[in-house]
């Protein structure tokens, strides 16, 4: 192969594709405006923030932006689920159930 350029591009790069830049990650992930009332990723967020309300936000509603990054949130989760500890109130079973409600959320909301 033969490569005459480079390119060198950005985080933001994805963004003319319609993906969400990091910034605005969150907020995209909790966006129900274009999802059923009744459908599965529709109750992955309602689980998802039930989950951050009672863990992070003192059981108060906590807007996208008040929520901790998500790297912050998949080291935590990783950490007590992996070492058997509970988070919260959520033992470490529960704690992989919501590892795994993040990342199918993630994957539809990209897709």
């Amino acid at each position: 192969m033969d490569f005459e350029n480079l390119l060198f591009v950005g985080a933001g790069f994805s963004a003319n594709a319609g993906l969400p830049l990091a910034s605005a990650f969150t907020s995209e992930l909790l966006n129900t405006n274009r999802l059923s009332l009744d459908g599965p990723s529709n109750a992955l967020v309602r689980f998802m923030s039930g989950f951050v309300d009672t863990t992070f936000a003192e059981g108060r509603t906590a807007a996208p932006e008040e929520w901790p990054e998500l790297e912050d949130v998949f080291t935590l989760v990783d950490l007590s689920a992996n070492s058997g500890h509970h988070l919260g109130k959520y033992s470490a079973s529960d704690l992989r159930l919501v590892r795994r409600a993040l990342l199918v959320r993630m994957i539809r909301m990209l897709s």
